[in-house]
């Protein structure tokens, strides 16, 4: 019997799915999507600038993998070796997902002169937003780890929701990416770990033969 997480996860892959193939096929300029960069651009305040290209030179690159690896080996001195390969292929499964996705749609980036671009991009596919979907991988390799823990989930979602918010806005003040991106971005990787947690704890909570 399929589980909650698992028919969440299913609904979350489907509707960002549908949503990336529908806004890229239609375009930033019928959306809406290019009109809020261009406002963005015009609006974004320097406290909330300077974070954003911080967060744009440093939030996808190797440094930004430290937290993962920190999480890692919390849980497996915590929980043991299963526990932390099971919370570590949660993590791959919702990053890979974005990786593949984004070379299957190529929708082409913001315009950088037309929306003043703080920062240089050199990836051209701009669906779905990768640093989006790193904090999204994180935060849900997050929950599951509290999950498996048995402690409520509620303060790690919190977190989570709060770091994923972070990162999406950021991406979208700098210039680098449309409201659809960073949508896609948080929605896709999440339910792609909604299932695999699910189906991790399938597994791991079988009984094991005598």
């Amino acid at each position: 019997m399929i589980r909650r997480s698992e028919a969440a996860g299913v609904v979350f892959v489907v509707v960002s799915v549908l949503l990336g193939a529908y806004l890229t096929h239609r375009g930033a300029s019928h959306t809406g999507e290019l009109r809020l960069d261009i406002w963005w651009s015009h609006h974004r305040p320097s406290w909330l600038a300077e974070p954003s290209k911080v967060i744009a030179h440093y939030g996808a690159g190797p440094l930004a993998y430290l937290p993962v690896l920190a999480l890692l080996l919390v849980v497996w001195r915590k929980g043991g070796i299963p526990a932390a390969l099971a919370t570590a292929l949660v993590f791959l499964a919702g990053r890979i997902s974005v990786t593949i996705a984004k070379a299957i749609y190529q929708r082409p980036r913001p315009p950088a002169d037309v929306v003043h671009a703080l920062v240089p991009v050199t990836d051209r596919a701009s669906m779905p937003s990768g640093h989006t979907a790193l904090a999204a991988a994180f935060a849900g390799a997050l929950v599951y780890a509290v999950h498996r823990s048995g402690r409520s989930v509620i303060p790690a979602v919190v977190v989570g929701v709060l770091l994923v918010v972070a990162y999406a806005v950021s991406r979208m003040v700098v210039g680098a990416h449309y409201l659809g991106d960073v949508t896609v971005g948080a929605l896709l990787p999440v339910g792609v770990m909604l299932l695999v947690g699910g189906l991790l704890d399938r597994r791991l909570d079988r009984p094991a033969r005598r």
